[in-house]
């Protein structure tokens, strides 16, 4: 499937397996030093400093102003962590704070903004100052949740009891503690209007029905909400043509935030990514190492095959940079995991390589390839023969004798060719040829010697040169008949006519012999 096919489809999946493997902490690009010692920081160290990890979204925020704004947060924490504080209710606990950050850090909401911007202009969203109001929170041991609706977070405090909601884009009632009298009217309604069976009503409690349509929203985590700041800023880039940007910062989220909804975005913009490339840029192989890790969300060795095709059409076809298509082709092999993938490339690019040079007349370089790919792929009929045919071009300057060693060299590193009919053919017919050769010196233990060979290896399917038959044996009947042997001649011409009983020279030399 193409990928910007692919890219069109994206959203009409609904994905239900998710893996931890799309993303490693080395692929991730960083928009600032401070951004990526802090992250070292939280995946290397594994120390968690969450107001580093928000502000680290900012490529303004260097370690002098995340300083400052820390002092600004540890004075704010000391000023309410006091004894009397503790020892108040819960929701007067969670009114106060709610009440002295929104008055001191918040001054306008903004749709995009950054959580560094809280301290600088005082500007937020729901993410950033949810995540402010988590920090807060966990520093100062008050239980909470995050709630996830499709296009907006909240905090639920407390949230095994009081359940207190915290809403931070509301100044005016952000803070709310729902009585008794307000859940069982919202239950009523949701019965009067059917959508709580009566089974339900007799068997649980209204505590219960309320938490439960109610407080439906998903539970995320602080550093599941780093990870929705991300991807707010990956979706902003999106609006701004920027879809690498954004790729890359959806990267981030995925660490810290692993759901089905976070790959499939992150698949749409790597498939964008890739839709109109041509590879002319070696960094775009890191897009596609990256989107073949997509195998559980409908990205198969198919598509990587066919991107693949695409780099060697523009390196090696278009531009005839053989080099360069190796450089591509490395970085691709030294990042993919899957081995049966791993293959298939190999296997595509050494072929079109040695292919390259094969039409070139390049037989000898072509070898080089053509044997790669035969070993990733024996079976395969194409390199069978394309091996083949490339080896009898290499050899044709060659004498017989340094063929026969060259070919007996590649039945032994690679037996599988012995089952080949036109390697087997080529070999027999350098057995039978040195055969004849050795008697035509008056060599007997090599003519014996290629002849036992060539007998050993021959089948009737082969394709035998019906002349060298001929020659051969006749060479061999003359050697002994001259030497006074006739009944050896004799037999070694019937040898010969037994493979080929209409040979001509063959018969002409046994009514000679007689």
């Amino acid at each position: 499937m193409r990928l910007f096919t692919l890219f069109l489809l994206l959203l009409t999946f609904n994905y239900t397996y998710s893996q931890d493997s799309l993303v490693y902490y080395q692929d991730l690009t960083f928009n600032s030093e401070f951004e990526q010692n802090v992250f070292e920081e939280y995946f290397i160290q594994h120390n968690a400093d969450y107001l580093a990890l928000f502000m680290a979204l900012s490529k303004e925020v260097d370690q002098k102003k995340f300083e400052a704004t820390k002092s600004i947060f540890e004075a704010k924490y000391n000023r309410l962590n006091t004894e009397k504080f503790n020892n108040k209710r819960a929701d007067k606990k969670v009114k106060i704070v709610y009440e002295d950050i929104h008055k001191e850090f918040f001054d306008q909401y903004r749709a995009l903004n950054e959580f560094s911007e809280i301290f600088e202009t005082g500007r937020y969203n729901c993410v950033s100052a949810s995540a402010l109001y988590g920090i807060f929170f966990e520093k100062m041991n008050i239980p909470y949740i995050i709630k996830e609706k499709p296009t907006h977070v909240y905090l639920l405090a407390y949230p095994k009891t009081d359940r207190i909601v915290v809403e931070s884009t509301d100044p005016a009632g952000g803070y709310i503690k729902y009585n008794s009298y307000y859940k069982q009217q919202f239950i009523d309604r949701l019965a009067k209007a059917k959508l709580i069976s009566s089974l339900e009503i007799n068997s649980e409690s209204t505590e219960a029905l309320f938490d439960k349509y109610y407080f439906f929203d998903e539970d995320i985590t602080l550093p599941e909400l780093v990870g929705v700041q991300y991807m707010n800023d990956a979706l902003s880039r999106i609006e701004n043509k920027d879809i690498e940007g954004a790729f890359h910062q959806m990267e981030k989220t995925r660490m810290f935030y692993k759901t089905d909804k976070i790959a499939t975005l992150m698949l749409a913009l790597c498939s964008e990514v890739l839709a109109n490339q041509k590879y002319e840029g070696l960094k775009y192989i890191d897009y596609l190492i990256k989107i073949a890790r997509f195998k559980y969300y409908g990205i198969d060795n198919n598509t990587i095959i066919g991107e693949f095709t695409r780099v060697i059409q523009t390196q090696l076809i278009e531009k005839g940079d053989a080099q360069n298509l190796k450089l591509f082709y490395n970085k691709l092999d030294s990042g993919l995991e899957d081995q049966s993938l791993k293959i298939e490339l190999g296997y595509l690019y050494n072929y079109e390589q040695g292919r390259a040079l094969y039409n070139q007349g390049k037989y000898p370089e072509s070898l080089h390839y053509f044997e790669a790919a035969y070993s990733l792929k024996p079976s395969n009929l194409d390199i069978n023969n394309v091996l083949i045919n490339a080896l009898s071009r290499s050899m044709q300057t060659l004498s017989n004798l340094e063929v026969l060693k060259k070919l007996e060299n590649y039945a032994e590193s690679y037996p599988a060719l012995l089952d080949n009919n036109l390697f087997k053919s080529f070999l027999t017919n350098s057995y039978l040829i040195q055969f004849g050769m050795a008697f035509d010196l008056k060599n007997e233990k090599e003519g014996n010697k290629y002849r036992s060979l060539f007998e050993e290896n021959y089948k009737p399917e082969l394709n035998l040169d019906k002349n060298n038959l001929g020659r051969s044996y006749s060479l061999a009947a003359v050697y002994y008949f001259r030497k006074g042997y006739t009944t050896k001649a004799k037999s070694i011409l019937n040898a010969g006519l037994k493979i080929d009983p209409d040979n001509y020279q063959l018969l002409v030399r046994k009514n000679m012999i007689r």
